[in-house]
């Protein structure tokens, strides 16, 4: 590199570096315009957000806007609880959005069947595996008890039936009792 540099004229080194110095112009230029850009649009939904007006403002969500910050944005922490479901409620919120006051009451969660319980908590031997891959199990089996009162096939030019994707009709249901074992046989 340094023989090159000695082996130049300088006529030649000067109209280099004139070369590199209008690249590095038009290299800043365009970081400034695009800065200056965001730096616009930024400050157009900043003078958006301290108006009156938050009128689908969260269609226009900008990650570098802090709205928390603002006056009107406060929604303050958790501290109040249900008397009736015992849910931790915000200050503001409106009374009964959780239980509807009293009138919903959930039944206590069942413990899983013996391999799904020993699964979960990690009693099984198996129970790593499946805790590192139960999301995989999950999309596998997401469509196992899926149901359609009319499916419908695609009829390519030739005549041939595919499904290029999975079109239903009619109503949809879920077949919640399929994954579940019959009277008097073992989890499978």
């Amino acid at each position: 590199m340094a023989q090159l540099r000695e082996s130049l004229s300088q006529e030649a080194r000067d109209e280099r570096n004139q070369q590199r110095q209008l690249e590095r112009r038009e290299t800043r230029r365009f970081i400034v315009n695009r800065r200056r850009g965001i730096d616009q649009q930024r400050q157009q939904l900043l003078r958006a957000f301290t108006s009156d007006s938050f009128l689908r403002l969260a269609f226009q969500y900008e990650p570098d806007v802090e709205y928390y910050a603002h006056s009107k944005v406060v929604i303050g922490s958790l501290d109040k609880e249900c008397p009736h479901c015992h849910a931790l409620e915000f200050k503001n919120e409106p009374v009964g959005m959780c239980c509807s006051s009293g009138k919903v009451q959930l039944t206590e969660i069942e413990t899983p069947p013996e391999p799904l319980h020993g699964l979960l908590i990690g009693t099984d031997p198996d129970s790593s595996l499946f805790l590192k891959s139960i999301r995989t199990f999950n999309s596998c089996f997401q469509m196992t008890s899926f149901g359609a009162t009319e499916i419908v096939n695609n009829i390519a030019a030739n005549g041939q039936q595919f499904n290029s994707t999975f079109k239903i009709k009619g109503q949809i249901y879920h077949k919640v009792g399929s994954l579940l074992p019959m009277p008097n046989e073992s989890h499978k």
